[in-house]
């Protein structure tokens, strides 16, 4: 079984935060690439393109901030251009998102968790809205 590398990346210092948090969490080490203001998305497609390319041996799973947009383009665009390369991609970065796939990988089961742990959430913020104490 190919060895697995997940990476944040995100517009900003978002990836970034989010991975140093999860360190401090859980002690993983995940690696990050930001895509900051003033570079451009070729510039930033190098830079996946490198870390590709040192890790190519391995399943590269990256999970971006948001569907569409520049970071999220460049990888789709990659993954077309480089069909050899082992790319996964997954949108909506967020902590509980990242322990949800250190913990259990990619799986029909992280996204039902997700979608579980969304509702316990709701329903906690409903009832501290109206007032109700928790069950």
């Amino acid at each position: 079984m190919k060895e697995v590398t997940y990476i944040a990346t995100s517009h900003g210092e978002y990836a970034k935060g989010t991975i140093e948090t999860l360190k401090m969490l859980t002690g993983e080490e995940v690696s990050y690439i930001s895509f900051l203001n003033g570079m451009s998305k070729e510039e930033l497609k190098k830079i996946y393109l490198k870390f590709l390319n040192e890790n190519k041996s391995k399943k590269n799973i990256f999970v971006t901030d948001i569907f569409a947009g520049t970071p999220f383009n460049t990888l789709v665009e990659i993954k077309g251009e480089y069909m050899n390369l082992d790319i996964i991609i997954i949108t909506g970065l967020s902590l509980i998102l990242l322990i949800e796939l250190l913990d259990n990988g990619v799986s029909k089961n992280l996204f039902e968790s997700l979608i579980e742990n969304t509702k316990i959430i709701e329903k906690i913020e409903m009832s501290s809205i109206l007032g109700e104490e928790e069950d």
